[in-house]
């Protein structure tokens, strides 16, 4: 359980210090005053990743060129830091080179926002974010697999971009990295998705007071054969100069 958070350049605060006595903490006040940002900013202690940004980058007050969050959870001292493009991780004072060493002394997290009306009404981008936040807490090789995934993907679409003829030979070379990775990271959500309908339903069935359906599927961009999906839309992909198919479009 959390129960001190301090903040240092996040988001709107410049400083903040906060104790969090057990139990339930509710925080009250008036909008656009930073109380999403403390979940946030607990979310980011936590579990290294925010279920409102894109990017780590992105969660620093304005001009401030980085921002530090601290706390103290389940008795131990928590440190996340970023400055320009360094990072810091720290657990009782021992710093942490990777993610997984720091995660495996924190805790899980649980997010619900007014943004997750998007889940439903939004486009697969909200969808697979949520489904990220899921997995790479659940299982500890998602998030290596989805970090090598995107590498893979941006260094893929730079190629297509810089030349003017397709060099197939490096592209082949990340195709081969999206589809090892896009397979772990495909299965992963399915079988999340799986787990999730029954409750689901169970929920809608509690909502609507009546026996309706409520279905999830997990849709595959490219289909269960990834290496025959890249090779059918070799073509299109460098028409395109982009990656057509794959888990960043499932």
């Amino acid at each position: 359980m959390l129960s001190r958070l301090k903040l240092r350049q996040f988001r709107c605060f410049e400083t903040l210090e906060i104790e969090l006595p057990p139990g339930v903490s509710v925080f009250v006040g008036d909008n656009a005053q930073g109380k999403t940002s403390i979940l946030e900013a607990a979310c980011v202690l936590l579990r290294l990743q925010s279920p409102r940004a894109g990017s780590i980058a992105e969660l620093g007050r304005f001009g401030a060129g980085g921002f530090a969050i601290e706390g103290e959870s389940d008795g131990r001292r928590l440190l996340f830091s970023t400055s320009g493009d360094r990072r810091r991780m720290s657990v009782d004072g021992a710093a942490c080179r990777a993610r997984g060493d720091y995660l495996s002394d924190t805790g899980r997290v649980v997010w619900m926002g007014n943004d997750d009306l998007a889940l439903v009404r939004g486009g697969g981008d909200g969808r697979r974010r949520y489904l990220d936040f899921a997995a790479s807490q659940l299982h500890p090789a998602y998030r290596p697999a989805l970090r090598a995934y995107e590498r893979a993907l941006r260094a893929r679409n730079f190629l297509f971009k810089r030349d003017a003829r397709p060099n197939w030979e490096q592209i082949d070379a990340y195709t081969k990295l999206l589809v090892t990775h896009g397979t772990t990271i495909a299965e992963v959500r399915a079988d999340l998705m799986e787990a999730l309908a029954s409750p689901a339903l169970e929920a809608q069935r509690s909502v609507s007071g009546r026996d309706e359906p409520l279905v999830l599927r997990y849709k595959r961009s490219g289909g269960e054969n990834l290496d025959a999906a890249f090779a059918q839309s070799a073509v299109e992909d460098a028409r395109r100069r982009q990656t057509q198919v794959g888990a960043h479009r499932d």
